[in-house]
């Protein structure tokens, strides 16, 4: 009997359910379960990456500029200045007013 390497790599191999090497498979011939589940697992680390770089980085966070968040408070006042002078001088109807002035608070 002949045991050298190729002799042992011709051997039949079991057949594979597809979980054995989840989720860093080739994806050929599997079932749509295992597809499935791939997408879904690359799906949650995603979210699991962007909710941490938005808790560093996102509103209040740790490593976030502050001087971006003074900017942006003074141009979200002077926003709210000229809209409030073009009230005043009759160029907005009340309705379009308010809209704009809940929309520049929220921002």
């Amino acid at each position: 009997m002949d045991l050298n390497l190729l002799h042992f790599l011709a051997q039949p191999t079991p057949l594979v359910s597809g979980w054995e090497f989840w989720p860093f498979s080739s994806g050929t011939g599997e079932k749509w379960l295992p597809m499935l589940a791939r997408i879904g697992f690359m799906l949650a680390i995603l979210a699991v990456v962007a909710g941490f770089l938005r808790f560093l980085h996102g509103p209040k966070g740790i490593l976030r500029d502050k001087e971006l968040d003074i900017e942006a408070e003074q141009m979200r006042q002077e926003e709210l200045a000229e809209l409030d002078r073009e009230y005043q001088r009759g160029d907005l109807p009340e309705s379009i007013y308010k809209r704009r002035k809940k929309h520049i608070e929220r921002s």
